[in-house]
């Protein structure tokens, strides 16, 4: 019994130890030094200070903004790991947190220009002490900016301007790459807590396997490639707004509550691809020249459509599973408004109608065309002020390379004057 004990003593001091070995700052805003590290935002709104108000009495940093503002202090940390996964963790009280991203923890988008939208969970009304946290992955300066606020530095449709009080301490940042699941690809890179992987590792890689191939189908079709070849790495977040679920960058930010475990499980059992990731890895392929894209969401799904097509890859939408050549379900969407007759800027439907381009033409007069549009500049879309004028011009760089005019060889008048009606609104 004795030797049990004393393995597990042992154990315990080794997992405690490790724990602690982790925590590369700790700060104790009891500690002048320290809080002069942390710089306040001067902007006349709201209001920064310390205050003998923290989790045990300690001094602490306080936020409030009477009127709607985005308000707090930011701390530089220096000397991260290029690649390694740091945790910037606090316990936050708040009264009366409303709108924006409330009160939350977040990266200074100056220092990771790819994962500006990396936040911690918002944290709205009266709350007594809760922790929240945010995971970066650091860039190859090794510097991130860590960003105590009320509102957002960025953010998508409510980024900022909160109004409240709110205090922040017990503030750490740890180096948690070995602490989470980290599986890599050639050119992905998958970052997720233990507990929401419960495929194997073999399904894992075959899967990574296929969005390799999909990143080379990308490219492919575009002829370039996004963050100068850097690998894309995938990783969970808390923060992010209602009814997204997941953000385009490097990382792509995945929703941590979209039942991640479900994708994966999908593709162990159904061989599923998961269209929500490659959708997001899409998206990071609308590189240089990007005036005459009026509406990436559409054109996202339409390079998913060609890596599909040309693999053979599989995705799941409304339950039902689409393998290769996937335009029947994009011709739903466009059975319900520009083929019923409605004047419906639907971007399904319009993906739908750029497939049957590709039908009677081919993939290569999109790839030719892909190419010029990335070398154009932006003072060539100067006098092009609506999505209309945007998918016209897009028809006639498609024409050039077809050989004839395919808005009248693929557009029926009815459907021209309902796109038109449409995307001028």
């Amino acid at each position: 019994m004795r030797t049990v004990l004393s393995l597990l003593l042992v154990w315990c001091a080794f997992q405690v130890g490790t724990a602690q070995e982790t925590t590369i700052y700790q700060c104790d805003f009891n500690k002048s030094a320290d809080s002069k590290k942390w710089v306040k935002d001067t902007t006349s709104v709201g209001k920064v200070t310390f205050l003998r108000q923290g989790v045990d009495g300690s001094r602490c940093l306080f936020v409030e903004n009477k009127k709607k503002a985005t308000k707090g202090a930011t701390y530089m940390m220096e000397g991260l790991v290029p690649g390694d996964i740091y945790r910037f963790s606090a316990m936050v009280k708040t009264e009366n947190v409303k709108e924006g991203r409330g009160a939350v923890l977040s990266i200074v988008p100056s220092t990771v220009e790819d994962q500006i939208w990396n936040a911690s969970s918002f944290l709205y009304d009266t709350n007594d002490w809760t922790e929240v946290y945010v995971d970066v992955e650091a860039p190859e300066s090794g510097i991130v900016g860590l960003y105590c606020s009320l509102g957002g530095l960025e953010g998508t449709y409510n980024g900022g301007l909160a109004t409240g009080k709110a205090w922040f301490d017990n503030i750490k940042v740890e180096n948690v790459t070995k602490q989470l699941y980290i599986q890599e690809g050639k050119y992905i890179r998958f970052v997720l807590p233990h507990e929401m992987v419960t495929i194997s590792k073999e399904k894992m890689a075959e899967l990574l396997s296929h969005w390799d191939d999909v990143y080379e189908a990308y490219k492919d079709l575009v002829g370039n490639i996004p963050y100068n070849g850097r690998k894309i790495t995938i990783m969970t977040t808390p923060g992010i707004e209602k009814g997204y679920w997941a953000l385009a960058g490097n990382p792509i930010l995945w929703n941590s509550n979209v039942r991640n475990q479900a994708q994966l499980e999908r593709f162990a059992e159904q061989g599923d691809w998961c269209f929500g990731l490659m959708h997001e890895i899409a998206h990071v392929f609308n590189v240089d020249c990007t005036d005459w894209d009026w509406n990436d969401e559409i054109f996202a799904n339409f390079r998913m459509s060609y890596a599909l097509e040309k693999l053979q890859g599989a995705m799941t939408q409304n339950k039902t599973l689409y393998v290769g050549e996937n335009s029947s379900y994009y011709k739903l969407a466009y059975d319900k408004s520009i083929g019923a007759g409605k004047a419906e800027n639907n971007g399904d439907a319009i993906q739908y109608t750029l497939m049957r381009i590709k039908s009677e033409y081919g993939w290569i007069i999109y790839k030719k065309a892909f190419r010029e549009l990335r070398m154009m500049k932006s003072d060539d879309f100067a006098n092009m002020t609506t999505p209309w004028q945007k998918l016209k011009f897009f028809w006639s760089v498609l024409s050039k390379h077809a050989g004839e005019d395919v808005e009248k060889t693929c557009y029926t008048p009815e459907e021209l004057r309902l796109l038109e009606k449409a995307l001028n609104n």
